[in-house]
């Protein structure tokens, strides 16, 4: 059993706390043959292999998290279709996505985005979504702001 996040194609469905059993289930969600896409360390997406040729249309917010968290895929093509986001694999088996997670895409309701660089720390917002402030730490990273930038919970 693997602890996950449906994320539908559709921009006003909410995200979906689930657990999914087996490769079917999985196959189920995202309509079709899964493609693993790393995201990190510790996320990764799996999503339906065949999207384009299906002309599936665009997941925003998979694509977002896709560009925030693995900088190298900022010029790839969108992730198309409903996603699941996951953990690191263990033992050959999809990973449980980390509960630091959920919490901030889910339970999270208002957000900052910081940016780091040595003994410097700046921040703005207060976003009200998680993807209005991804799209502000996109951007900002691809200025060129040295540091490290990264999505916050403002608790």
């Amino acid at each position: 059993m693997t602890r996950c996040i449906i994320i539908p194609v559709e921009w006003n469905y909410p995200l979906t706390r689930t657990e999914l059993v087996s490769l079917a289930d999985f196959q189920r969600v995202v309509g079709g043959w899964i493609e693993h896409v790393g995201l990190n360390e510790e996320l990764a997406l799996l999503v339906d292999e065949e999207g384009r040729v299906k002309h599936l249309p665009i997941n925003r917010r998979a694509t977002l998290l896709r560009r925030l968290y693995h900088e190298a895929s900022r010029e790839s093509p969108a992730i198309v279709g409903s996603a699941v986001l996951i953990g690191p694999p263990i033992e050959e088996e999809f990973g449980d996505v980390p509960e630091m997670m959920e919490r901030l895409l889910i339970d999270t309701r208002r957000y900052f985005v910081r940016v780091r660089s040595g003994d410097d720390q700046l921040s703005s917002g207060p976003f009200d979504t998680f993807w209005e402030a991804s799209e502000v730490a996109i951007v900002t990273n691809l200025v060129g702001a040295a540091g490290e930038v990264e999505v916050i919970g403002y608790e």
